[in-house]
């Protein structure tokens, strides 16, 4: 593995999920020093952005994924995939998977992951809200997305136009997860949303509540 990804050093990392264990490559030096309240709180420019931390969200959706034998033969969309875990353990059950991020080095390290893992997904660089992908997708993944009202509202507009009939979206979020507006917005656009709390920890060991919002399109 190279020592560097984008120009950022970087490290392999085990991570293991449901008895299966996923190589990662992850920035390293940035790692030591996260300061996860912080960053949250977005009260320090000079922390490192969200997408360099294994966020516990991300290990939830690997986790529903691996336990439900996620969509063998399916196309499969992660949107604001940072590091890419759950889009790259939906690769590697089967999936045709497209990692979304807005941030080249987070796509450019989720591309090393993907070799190191043996999957071969499709990166696209884009915001959620200038995304133009085509719609048909019978999973949407999305990790520590919906964590401010507007991001509420562009995940759930992109759930609505880009899920199959019959698809699911699968939405995990530790941060901020008392705004509303994401359940609201889906159910305003024809959606169909069930939620529930996972118990996961945090890359301190720390256990941390997430709230995972099942998506189902008519």
């Amino acid at each position: 593995m190279r020592a560097e990804v984008a120009g950022l050093p970087a490290r392999e990392r085990d991570v293991r999920i449901e008895g299966s264990v996923f190589r990662m490559v992850v920035p390293d030096a940035w790692e030591k020093t996260l300061c996860r309240e912080t960053l949250v709180a977005g009260e320090d420019p000079n922390e490192p952005p969200y997408w360099v931390h294994l966020w516990p969200g991300e290990k939830v959706l690997a986790r529903r994924l691996l336990a439900c034998g996620g969509w063998p033969g399916e196309r499969v969309l992660e949107l604001g995939c940072g590091l890419g875990l759950a889009g790259l353990v939906a690769a590697r059950l089967g999936s045709r998977v497209t990692l979304v991020d807005r941030v080249h080095e987070a796509l450019a390290f989720a591309r090393e992951s993907a070799r190191s893992i043996g999957v071969r997904p499709c990166f696209v660089r884009s915001d959620l809200g200038r995304l133009g992908l085509r719609g048909g997708f019978r999973g949407v993944l999305a990790a520590e997305v919906a964590y401010g009202p507007a991001e509420a509202r562009a995940l759930a507009e992109n759930l609505a136009r880009l899920l199959a009939p019959g698809g699911t979206g699968l939405c995990a979020d530790s941060v901020r997860v008392h705004d509303p507006d994401f359940e609201r917005r889906c159910s305003e656009l024809g959606l169909e949303t069930s939620r529930e709390w996972v118990r996961e920890e945090d890359d301190d060991g720390r256990p941390v509540w997430v709230r995972l919002v099942e998506v189902g399109r008519p």
